[in-house]
This record gives C-alpha cells, structure tokens and sequence, in this order.
C-alpha cells in the first residue's frame, strides 16, 4: 500500500500540517525537511504533482533551455541538473533555442508552463529575452554566458585565466607559433579565451600573428571541421593550436587525421571540454576541463533554495575554476 502524508508524520514525528505545508511548498525549518526528506525517501512516497499543482498553483517544475541539444558540454551539465530537481520532487522540462529567436520563444513557452525556475545556456545578446521571466517573477540562471542587464545568477569559467595557463603551458614547451580556435566575437566565453590567449603570448614576447586566430560558429561541427582545416592548411601553420571548445578539438582532430598530420610530432593540441574524447582518440589529449558537476549542483542548489522560498537570489557572477588534464597531444618543440 503506498505510502500517505499520515505515514510520513509518524515516521519523523512531526505534525500532519508541518508534513502538508512542505509537500504544498510551504517554507518550513530546516530540521523539519532534511527529517521529511529522509522519511520520503525511506518510505517511498511520491508526490501526486498534478493534484498539488491544481491546489496550489505550482507546477512542481523547472526549465532548461539548451543551445542545441546535441551539444554534449551543455548536455553533460543538463543531465546533472536533471537528475538533482528529479531527487528533489521537480519535473524537467528541456528545450533547444538554437536562435535568438527561438530562444525568445522558448522563453515565452516556459511561462505558458508555469515552470518555477529555469537555467539556460543563453544564445541571445539580449537580455530583453528573458523579460516574461522577470515579470513573472520566475528565478533564473544562466550558465556560460552572461547578458548585460540581465538581473539574475551567472555561473561562468574563470575563462581568461584557464585559457592563459593553457598557452603557457604550450610556450613552456618551447612553441612560439600557436594558433586557436574560438567562438565568434561578441560571445563572452569564446572572447575571454582568445583574451587569456593573446594574453600569455604578450606576457611571453610572442607577436600575435592574426592568421593564427580563426573565430567562427560556437556550436557548428562542419565550421570546426573547416576552420581546422583552414589553420593546418597555412603555408606557415602554427606547431601548437588551443582549440576552445568541444567542437573545435574534435574539428581538429578530424582536419589532422585528413592531412597525415600525427598530433603530439607534427601537430601540437591543447583541448577543450574532457567529454568522452579521452576515451575513444589516442593519443590522449591534453585538455582544459571544465567543473560541469559544479556547475550543475552549484546553480541547481540556488534555483531550489530561491524557489523554495528558503533565501533570495544574490543576483551575482559566481566564477568556476577550470582546470588542465595533460595528455600526448601537447609535446616539446623539436
């Protein structure tokens, strides 16, 4: 027989009101949930979510809006938040934006839900997108890229410092041509990469040769594919390239496997995003990380405590640190 609101009560010892007021999302003291908690899932019980979202007006929801969702970085982080509102009594609602326009839309779609929360990767330049949220007064957080006025939580990389300790560590290993692959301009993620990039060759005396630099699309395979294509086809090609994202190492890869060019002896690598690569390309590489359970329990634990009730939203960029996992693709020069 399932387990009831009664059976919940008896089990932690508190009132049938105290039990009522946390399963309607009711603010109570912290010792009385960790104590519901614990007895919800030693008994069991699942909450009806449509019966308490027509009493009480809440959906028992929250939103994730993707760029695409066949990004795999953005992907690995979903699923983490994912699983953290399921644990907690949340339905997850995941959509892709591809577009600003679309993610206007989605937007829109989410407040026609009556989601509680949502977290999105933003692909818009304007904050103006997310207006229906502020007027609704739906917390949300943005992860990877902030836009200016929006009044909200940023999780962001410490991008221009990891990204400078990567072309350090290729300088240390005596290359002075290095090449990168970046994210359109006007994109902060992929702008601090290429900062933290020219950065660490000033620092090094190194000339920033602008036919090392080649920008394009952040979440395009076949423009990856090209842009690697167009940086190892150079006459004079850099010994090193600092590929900034999942879809550029893995263009990388592609354009030095096409033109015989073995990585770690005539092509140098460093990485970006330890998403399953590793596991399937030798030699290993050598990469920047991302913390993307970080970044997921981190934001999932500020949406939950905001919607909750429990304190409010600082409103503020929280910086997560990156970190380099050495592989053989990044060797010494000669």
């Amino acid at each position: 027989m399932p387990a009831t609101l009664k059976d919940i009560a008896k089990r932690t010892n508190l009132s049938l009101g105290t039990v009522s007021n946390y399963i309607n999302g009711k603010k109570i003291k912290e010792k009385n949930r960790v104590l519901i908690e614990r007895a919800i899932r030693e008994l069991d019980y699942s909450v009806n979510q449509l019966a308490r979202g027509l009493k009480t007006n809440r959906s028992a929801s929250v939103g994730i809006i993707m760029p695409t969702l066949d990004d795999p970085y953005a992907a690995k982080i979903a699923s983490h938040l994912t699983s953290i509102f399921r644990a907690n009594d949340y339905a997850v609602l995941v959509c892709e934006s591809a577009s600003a326009e679309n993610e206007a839309e989605v937007v829109q779609f989410m407040v026609q839900k009556q989601v509680e929360g949502v977290i999105s990767f933003p692909v818009a330049e304007d904050a103006a997108v997310y207006r229906p949220l502020d007027e609704k007064k739906i917390p949300y957080i943005l992860i990877d890229r902030a836009l200016k006025g929006a009044p909200c939580d940023v999780f962001l990389l410490n991008n221009r410092e990891i990204s400078r300790s990567a072309v350090r560590l290729a300088i240390s290993r005596g290359h002075r041509k290095i090449g990168i692959l970046a994210g359109e301009k006007g994109f902060l993620s992929a702008d601090e990469r290429v900062a933290g990039y020219t950065d660490a060759l000033r620092e090094a005396g190194i000339p920033v040769r602008q036919e090392y630099i080649l920008r394009s699309k952040q979440n395009d395979q076949d423009g990856a594919i090209a842009g690697a294509a167009e940086l190892t086809g150079l006459s004079d090609r850099p010994t090193a390239v600092f590929a900034t994202n999942y879809f550029f190492t893995l263009g990388m890869v592609v354009a030095c496997s096409e033109r015989g060019l073995r990585l770690g002896r005539e092509m140098h690598l460093i990485g970006f995003d330890d998403i399953m690569l590793n596991e399937l390309i030798r030699p290993k590489l050598t990469i920047v990380a991302q913390p993307m359970r970080e970044y997921a329990e981190k934001s999932a634990a500020l949406l939950l405590g905001v919607m909750r009730g429990e304190f409010e939203s600082p409103k503020k960029t929280h910086i997560c640190e990156g970190y380099i996992t050495e592989g053989e693709t990044l060797g010494y020069l000669g």
